[in-house]
C-alpha cells in the first residue's frame, strides 16, 4: 500500500481524462469537458441531475471548492449541449414518472471539416471506448470544450475519420442559424404564439423568475428577479417537479402571471435557452437597453470579443469554428478572432442579436 497526496491524485486524474496536468488544473474547461464526456459515455441517457451528481461525487475530496466545481460542471454540460457533443430532450415516455424532465444523451461520433482540412470532433463514444488510432488521438488539440485534429495529423484526415465510422457533418448544417429579423418582428412572432391556443392561462406560477429588461445588461445573473409589480411580457424560468427549471415566455399583470408558453416552441429546432436568449436580445433592443459587446487587442494579429449576456448555441458553434473561446475577463464570454475575421463576425452578431459596442473600462 502506498500513501499518495491529493496533488498526485489530481495529476493522475487529469492525465487519465486525456489532458496535461502540467498546463491544466482540475477546474479548467478542458479537463471538465473531458470528464463530462467520459461520464456521459458511461451513464447516458440519464437526467442532467444524475450526470452532475456522479461527476461531482467523483471529484469529492480533490476539488477545493465543491460548490464552485459543481457550478462549473453544470456550465460545462450546457456548453457541450450547445456545441453538439451532447443532446438534450424531454423524457416523454408515457409511463415515465419524469415525463417532462430533461434528459441528456450522447450525440453520435461525428466531425466537421474546416477549410484548412482540420476536423472538429463532436459526440461521445459509448462506454467511453477509445475510437481513434493512437497516432491521431495524440494529435488532438483541446481548446476549452472544443476538440480539433489538425490537418497534418494524418494523410486524408477526413477520409480516415469516415472509415473509422465517424459521420461527416456539413458545416452549413451544423452551424445553421435563424433568418435575420428586426427585433420588433421577432417579438411579434413570439407574441402571436403567446396569444394562440398553444399557450396556457394561469393565475400563479410558484417560483417564477423573470429576466428584467430594465436592469443593466452588463451583469447577467443580477437581471433575474422575482416579478413584483411587473406588467408586460417577459422571459421567465419556472420550476418543475423533476429536473432543471423550464424556460417560458410569460404575460404578467402587476407581478401576477396571466398567460405563458414554454420554450422551445413546438416544432422548433432550437433549445429553450437558445430561444430565450435570442428573444431577450430583441426585448432589450426594443427597450432601448441593447445587449453589449466589447473589442480589445489580443496577441499578434488577433482581437478579442467580450460578451456580457449569454448567446444562443448557433452563434457559439460558428464562433468556435471561426475563432477560439478563451477564458473570460470581467465579462460572461470571450472569443478570440484573427484580425481579418473580426469585422465579419461583429457584423453577424449585430444583425442577429442587435448588439451595441461597449467601451471597455480600465
Amino acid at each position: 500500500m502506498k500513501l499518495i497526496s491529493v496533488n498526485d491524485v489530481v495529476r493522475d486524474f487529469i492525465r487519465e481524462v486525456g489532458c496535461d496536468p502540467e498546463s491544466l488544473g482540475i477546474d479548467s474547461v478542458e479537463v471538465l469537458s473531458s470528464l463530462v464526456r467520459r461520464a456521459a459515455g458511461l451513464l447516458c441517457p440519464c437526467t442532467k441531475k444524475m450526470l452532475l451528481k456522479n461527476i461531482t461525487l467523483s471529484l469529492d475530496g480533490v476539488a477545493s471548492k465543491p460548490e464552485a466545481i459543481r457550478d462549473a460542471v453544470d456550465e460545462t454540460v450546457e456548453l457541450l449541449v450547445a456545441h453538439g457533443d451532447l443532446l438534450e430532450h424531454s423524457d416523454s415516455t408515457v409511463d415515465s414518472p419524469r415525463r417532462s424532465e430533461v434528459v441528456i444523451s450522447r450525440a453520435p461520433l461525428s466531425f466537421v471539416k474546416r477549410q484548412s482540412g482540420a476536423c472538429v470532433i463532436l459526440g461521445v463514444a459509448p462506454d467511453d471506448r477509445p475510437f481513434l488510432p493512437d497516432a491521431i488521438q495524440e494529435k488532438i488539440q483541446y481548446n476549452n470544450f472544443n476538440r480539433v485534429i489538425p490537418a497534418d495529423a494524418a494523410p486524408n484526415l477526413a477520409e480516415q475519420l469516415t472509415d473509422i465510422g465517424l459521420i461527416e457533418l456539413p458545416y452549413e448544417a451544423w452551424s445553421k442559424f435563424p433568418n435575420v429579423l428586426s427585433p420588433d418582428r421577432h417579438i411579434d412572432e413570439i407574441d402571436r404564439n403567446l396569444a394562440s391556443s398553444l399557450a396556457h392561462d394561469t393565475d400563479n406560477i410558484d417560483g417564477l423568475r423573470i429576466l428584467d429588461p430594465s436592469t443593466p445588461v452588463e451583469f447577467y445573473p443580477a437581471r433575474w428577479v422575482i416579478p413584483k409589480e411587473k406588467t408586460g411580457q417577459f422571459i421567465g424560468r419556472r420550476p418543475q417537479a423533476y429536473g432543471a427549471d423550464l424556460w417560458c415566455y410569460v404575460h404578467l399583470v402587476q407581478g401576477r402571471p396571466k398567460r405563458f408558453i414554454d420554450l422551445p416552441l413546438l416544432g422548433s429546432r432550437w433549445r429553450g435557452g437558445d430561444e430565450a436568449w435570442h428573444l431577450q436580445a430583441a426585448i432589450d433592443a426594443i427597450s432601448g437597453n441593447p445587449q453589449q459587446y466589447g473589442v480589445r487587442e489580443g496577441a499578434q494579429d488577433y482581437k478579442i470579443v467580450d460578451l456580457y449576456s449569454p448567446i444562443p448555441s448557433w452563434i457559439q458553434r460558428r464562433w468556435v469554428m471561426v475563432g477560439v473561446s478563451i477564458p473570460r475577463e470581467r465579462c460572461l464570454l470571450s472569443f478570440r478572432f484573427h484580425s481579418t475575421e473580426i469585422d465579419e463576425e461583429i457584423k453577424f452578431a449585430k444583425e442577429h442579436l442587435w448588439l451595441t459596442e461597449r467601451t471597455r473600462k480600465g
